[in-house]
């Protein structure tokens, strides 16, 4: 079963390679795109996902030399620009699927370079406050790239709006709104609502049938064994977890 899967694997990367071969064979053709636009945004889609990668690995330094710092932040902001071009490559492929992948890719791409930025340490031998005011900067720095990182998911979901693509991507672009831009895209609450449990009151119970004509000023006699069975009423709930409503509440 284990040397099954390998070589499914091995297959699956060698068809990939022929389907590499075979598209950069139609692009040196110079023939329009319109037809294979889906083969070749997928090759270009995994050659972007290779960049991404690498800009992953790109570290920015401490900030104790500010020299080495600054250096290595260019060389992460850098980074990120090679990223953007490559997967605006893939947009360009107008596949609608791995244009919207691509999307958001490059929010991806920014929301990384926040997060790097933002966990850079204060410079040792600073003050309390000092510390605090270099953190404060690099949050400054920040607030350009996120509100980026967020317009381009934007753009991811009107894209899919645009292209009918609704796909494991545009839930990603939706996930990232949803969690830095909770006023304009709260989250979907309604699996999350607290249950309400209805709970009846006991029905009006009667005394049973009146078989004989009472006598004058006498009350009418009820025939015991014609009354109705007594229904229990709805138990309390007692897990804490519902909103408790009875009939009258209604």
């Amino acid at each position: 079963m284990l040397e099954k899967g390998r070589t499914s694997r091995r297959d699956l990367d060698k068809a990939y390679k022929d389907l590499e071969t075979q598209v950069r064979a139609y692009q040196r053709s110079g023939k329009p795109i319109d037809d294979v636009g889906d083969p070749l945004a997928l090759v270009a889609f995994r050659a972007a996902d290779e960049v991404l990668e690498k800009y992953k690995g790109v570290k920015i330094t401490k900030a104790d030399k500010p020299d080495q710092f600054k250096k290595t932040l260019q060389e992460k902001r850098e980074a990120k620009e090679a990223v953007d071009r490559a997967y605006t490559e893939v947009v360009k492929l107008k596949s609608p699927e791995w244009a919207v992948a691509s999307l958001f890719r490059i929010g991806e791409a920014g929301a990384n370079l926040v997060k790097v930025i933002k966990d850079v340490p204060a410079p040792r031998g600073l003050t309390e406050d000092q510390g605090q005011l270099f953190k404060d900067k690099l949050e400054e720095m920040t607030l350009p790239i996120e509100e980026q990182a967020a317009q381009t998911m934007v753009l991811c979901l009107d894209k899919s709006a645009e292209l009918a693509v609704f796909n494991e991507w545009t839930k990603r672009c939706l996930g990232y709104l949803e969690e830095n831009r909770p006023n304009q895209y709260p989250k979907n609450t309604i699996d999350r609502r607290t249950p309400i449990v209805i709970l009846r009151d006991r029905p009006e119970h009667g005394d049973g049938m009146v078989l004989d004509l009472p006598k004058p000023g006498e009350k009418p006699a009820v025939d015991e064994s014609s009354a109705p069975p007594v229904l229990p009423a709805a138990p309390k709930s007692s897990d804490g977890g519902g909103l408790e409503l009875s009939a009258s509440d209604l």
